[in-house]
């Protein structure tokens, strides 16, 4: 099975027939591509990227990472990740084309989700519910 990079767009509900309601959650998965195939003694594995890095965005990364093995010249990718794939995923896969959660997985079909949550520890309310303290000056 392959992985997908996604991000979290927002949580809804969706009402069914019979009056159940059952939690949504509205991911984006668009421009998700296909960065490396390297095929080692039997062994598939597939590099894709997400999150396009614009121009003005460029000086916030090394130039190791903005050079790498993995970039595409014309577009490069925030987000690199690396997965293992059989075989018949790894000849739907082609070297830098956009990839489509449509061609993998049908109506009905379980997935597995995982999500990362920055830590942020035993927090104060101020950065835990964003609040913003009075100017220091001007009569304060």
């Amino acid at each position: 099975m392959i992985g997908f990079l996604m991000q979290k767009i927002m949580m809804s509900s969706y009402e069914q027939s019979d009056k159940t309601i059952i939690p949504v959650i509205v991911l984006k998965t668009n421009n998700i591509i296909c960065l490396k195939k390297i095929n080692n003694n039997g062994n598939y594995t597939v590099f894709i990227g997400f999150f396009e890095i614009k121009n003005n965005e460029e000086k916030r990364f090394n130039k190791s990472f903005l050079n790498g093995n993995y970039q595409l010249t014309n577009s490069k990718r925030k987000l690199i990740r690396q997965f293992n794939v059989n075989e018949t995923i790894y000849n739907k896969l082609e070297e830098g084309k956009e990839i489509y959660l449509d061609n993998f997985i049908k109506v009905n079909d379980k997935i597995n989700a995982t999500g990362l949550v920055k830590g942020r520890g035993f927090t104060g309310v101020m950065k835990r519910h964003n609040f913003a303290g009075q100017p220091a000056t001007h009569g304060v």
